[in-house]
């Protein structure tokens, strides 16, 4: 079968964009396979998807997954087997051979002067300079072609199991399928976050560090997304690490949220690092940097050193500021750029030799256009003197310092606005198709189970069956693809018989009527306990589990069950004895926990440790216990066999009786007792239920303020949450340090399971609906991107009735005018609080595509905050007053005009 040659998955900006074939798998296996498959024009150019920029060399993935490089070349930064500047693109050599191309590679990311590629095993390959050890193969000698990272001091083998890499000045970052950080190179500021200032020649753990979502290395120091929280560590002399000081560390430290550090920085999605500043993309689409500002490279209008974040002007005037509209955010040297949602390309900082591309040597400090580039853009990164965006139908531009060819148009002459790359040209134009068959509709139907994974969810309806949605990347939706669901499907094979599900972070276990047990997803450390692994799209069944078992677990990357009699069998990751067999050694196959074959009532497999419940009311708890997750203050780190959660800190009392309900994830433990809920272990944003958000850890059980008669409990990533006596659903978390209240969950509901950022929630009628983080589309509305959703919404098809409901017709809105105003939800018109940057929220107004806030301090009539261009139905005030009364309001906008809500009032105390 032939298909047509522009037919490709594209993989840009951490989304993967997908053109709708039937050619496109074929594809994809022809290409690692025995028949490559070009992607080539007619003319032999390519596209690219992916950009990595250096000092003064540029480098770029292929729409084949070959890597083509440009610019200095005098440590082999480009990879080509010699030393030779290069003005037009040059092909990277698989090896010293040069006999073949570099190809599958899947990112790629450039230090000082030399370049590193993560390939589609999970591998890292550099080349070039390697005088302190960054291209982490246990040597100081420049390589002129890739070479493996090794995984060890040893270099007995290559690092695997990496999905995100970030090269700095002398030294490059990993980010591992583990959710830790692994550095290696140059360590004088303590940039590698060991706790040493020691150049590392291979990779060493960065400390502490865990459910990490992202990582960027600025020159001399690193930041990582935690649960969209905030870390930084390394050199700190320009307060590029936020923390509020000019101290370097050698360890992971918060972000602060404003300039007071009364709270961390939180809801980033994306993390660029400069020279000496560090720049943030919000959820919310708006840019936020800190650090150095000599050259207006943080965009707020001055010159002032930003030892917090702060935001990016939007205007010549600096009247608003960017707090929504960016797509891509790019910073490395002095300046820094972004890609609007519109698809144009601004920049500001450092203009020399014109790498602002606006026309012009003058430094900026405000962000301005780039020439010719008001649209299209798919991705812009900054060099050292110049810089290169890719357009998102895959041609390459750069502006800038050309001197050694690195704008790579064939000259070494400087440009100050965009000039095409030689041999990089646009996809071309993908043909209808003659017809396409569109994804089934699920019928419609009620839930009687349901359980929410790290970034999917699913549930099993009243006729058996198991459905899933949201992330899929390594087929925990059980499809057999790896596509991401917005809405339920099917899993394969498991349209009836199905009792449970349990949703772990990259896989899925089902429990069957007959007592057996399925699973499906990653299996790299055996989660799925088939006794191999390999990934499995689809269900395979759990080896001797196809009876006898009452209860499932899925955790991090290993999986628990509890039998009919009362035992508890684990398989999978073991490293911290998360098992519970006495060892800390992976298992492929379900082994006995320690001392448990009986008088247990319930499990919780979490990330690094697992708890049981007793028939008896206690718990016992086993794995690591870094963060306090086993509660228990008399172990060090780990135990590989359950103990007793304690109540104080002698371990002479025990939580042996009381308790009804208990959740964990990947670093805290939450249990509903008779009396109220108690959760210990690690802080980041409440979810313990305190007020402490700088990653605090408690070690023993702390009561949850005001959680009498809260039961079930659920636990999540930075989440908690349990069921009211009145069938409400009530959560913490998130920068909610006491539960609170969820709109349209106030009652008639049975269950609530707790995800990596998102909550659902099952109703007596069988209805599912959700609320949260929604960029996967774990929600299962429909719906994915860059968004939080403040209100449940319902998942496509498990509505709780037989058919779909029949609408009741709402007349067409009148959009030729203003929109309706916004109608007050949070916080209470005249109340007073405590908090003194509140989240403002209100509801939507028919018609209206943004909003626009205003908050003023009643006495004096001045404004205190304001933001526009806002998308979402909330908006979290900076630091506001104690004592003081405030007024605000919202203002809906669309076309046609904006409409001003009624003014609210609140007072801080």
């Amino acid at each position: 079968m032939k298909c047509p040659k522009d037919i490709a998955a594209k993989r840009a900006a951490g989304v993967t964009v997908f053109v709708v074939s039937v050619c496109v798998l074929l594809l994809s296996i022809a290409s690692f396979g025995g028949e490559s498959v070009s992607r080539t024009h007619a003319s032999g150019e390519v596209w690219a998807t992916q950009l990595a920029v250096g000092s003064q060399h540029s480098c770029a993935i292929t729409g084949t997954g070959s890597v083509k490089c440009w610019g200095k070349n005098n440590y082999g930064q480009l990879g080509d087997n010699s030393t030779t500047n290069r003005t037009t693109p040059v092909d990277v050599c698989a090896d010293a051979s040069c006999a073949t191309s570099l190809n599958g590679i899947t990112a790629l990311t450039a230090g000082l002067d030399f370049t590193c590629a993560l390939t589609n095993a999970g591998r890292v390959k550099c080349w070039g300079k390697n005088s302190f050890g960054a291209l982490g193969n246990n040597t100081q000698t420049e390589q002129h072609t890739p070479v493996d990272v090794c995984a060890d001091a040893d270099c007995n083998s290559a690092l695997n199991g990496v999905t995100a890499i970030s090269a700095g000045a002398n030294f490059t970052c990993a980010l591992m399928s583990s959710g830790g950080v692994k550095c290696w190179g140059h360590n004088t500021r303590g940039q590698l976050g060991d706790n040493t200032n020691t150049t590392r020649l291979t990779p060493v753990d960065v400390s502490g560090l865990f459910g990490v979502q992202s990582i960027a290395a600025g020159y001399v120091h690193v930041c990582a997304v935690q649960f969209s929280l905030m870390q930084c560590w390394g050199g700190n002399s320009q307060g590029e690490l936020g923390d509020g000081t000019t101290t370097d560390h050698n360890l992971p430290q918060p972000v602060c949220a404003d300039a007071g550090c009364t709270a961390g920085l939180s809801n980033i999605v994306a993390i660029e690092g400069g020279e000496t500043y560090t720049c943030a993309l919000t959820f919310g689409g708006g840019v936020k940097c800190w650090g150095n500002n000599a050259f207006g490279q943080l965009g707020d209008g001055t010159q002032t050193v930003r030892l917090t974040p702060v935001d990016v002007c939007a205007d010549s005037a600096c009247a608003t500021r960017l707090t929504s509209g960016v797509a891509q955010i790019g910073a490395k040297w002095k300046h820094t750029c972004a890609v609007m949602n519109s698809g144009g390309a601004k920049c500001w900082g450092h203009n020399q030799n014109g790498k602002l591309g606006d026309g012009t040597t003058t430094n900026r400090y405000i962000p301005v256009d780039v020439s010719n580039l008001a649209s299209g853009v798919g991705e812009i990164e900054p060099g050292q003197q110049h810089t290169c965006a890719r357009m998102s139908k895959g041609a390459v531009k750069c502006w800038g310092d050309n001197a050694y060819g690195q704008l790579g148009n064939g000259t070494t002459t400087d440009s100050r606005a965009p000039v095409n790359v030689s041999g990089f040209a646009n996809v071309p134009t993908t043909p209808t198709p003659t017809s396409v068959t569109p994804p089934p509709t699920p019928i419609p139907a009620g839930a009687m189970q349901i359980d929410a994974g790290y970034l999917h969810t699913c549930a099993v309806t009243t006729s058996g069956a198991a459905w899933c949605w949201g992330r899929n990347e390594s087929g925990q939706l059980g499809d057999g693809t790896t596509t991401d669901r917005l809405i339920p499907v099917t899993v394969d094979g498991l349209s009836s018989g199905i009792a449970a599900i349990s949703a772990g972070r990259t896989h899925t276990c089902a429990l069957t009527t007959g007592g057996g047990v399925k699973c499906w997803g990653l299996n790299r450390y055996g989660a799925l306990g088939d006794g191999t692994a390999t990934d499995r799209l689809t269900p395979v069944n759990v080896t001797g589990l196809s009876s006898g078992i009452a209860a499932i677990s899925a955790g991090y990357n290993h999986t628990c069950a509890l039998t009919t009699g009362g035992g508890v069998k684990c398989w999978g990751w073991n490293e911290f004895g998360t098992l519970g067999d006495g060892s800390t050694t992976d298992r492929l196959t379900p082994v006995d926990v320690v001392g448990l074959s009986s008088g247990i009532a319930a499990i919780s497999a979490a990330g690094r440790h697992t708890c049981a419940l007793t028939t008896g009311g206690g718990i016992k708890c086993w794995g690591s216990n870094a963060d306090g997750a086993l509660g228990n203050p008399t172990i060090d780190l780990q135990s590989s066999v359950p103990v007793d959660v304690c109540l104080d800190s002698d371990c002479t009392a025990h939580l042996t009786s009381g308790v009804t309900s208990l959740s964990g994830d990947s670093f805290h433990t939450c249990a509903a007792t008779t009396g109220n809920v108690k959760c210990w272990g690690l802080n980041i944003s409440g979810e313990i239920g305190n007020t402490c958000w700088k990653l605090c850890r408690f070690f023993l059980p702390v009561d949850v303020p005001n959680s009498a008669g809260l039961s079930p409990v659920g636990a999540g990533f930075f989440l908690s949450a349990a069921l009211t006596p009145s069938g409400g659903v009530k959560y913490w978390g998130n920068f909610h340090f006491t539960p609170t209240d969820i709109s349209n969950w106030t009652s008639g509901i049975t269950v609530s399971a707790v995800g990596g950022g998102h909550i659902c929630a099952l109703a007596t009628n069988g209805a599912v609906s959700c609320f949260g983080d929604n960029y996967y589309g774990q929600l299962g509305d429909g719906k994915s991107g860059n968004q939080w959703v403040d209100t449940p919404v319902q998942v496509v098809g498990l509505n709780g009735g037989s058919s779909p409901p029949t609408p009741t017709p709402s007349p067409t809105p009148d959009c030729s005018a203003a929109p309706a105003k916004p109608v007050l939800s949070a916080p209470a018109n005249n109340s007073s609080t405590s908090n003194l940057h509140p989240t403002l929220r209100w509801n939507a107004a028919n018609c209206a595509e943004t909003y626009k806030v205003t908050v003023k301090d009643t006495a004096t009539g001045n404004t205190v905050d304001k933001a526009t261009g806002l998308t979402r139905l909330r908006y979290r005030t900076d630091t506001l007053t104690a004592n003081k009364t405030y007024k605000w309001f919202v203002h809906a906008c669309h076309t046609h005009g904006c409409t001003k809500s009624a003014v609210w009032t609140f007072t801080e105390q």
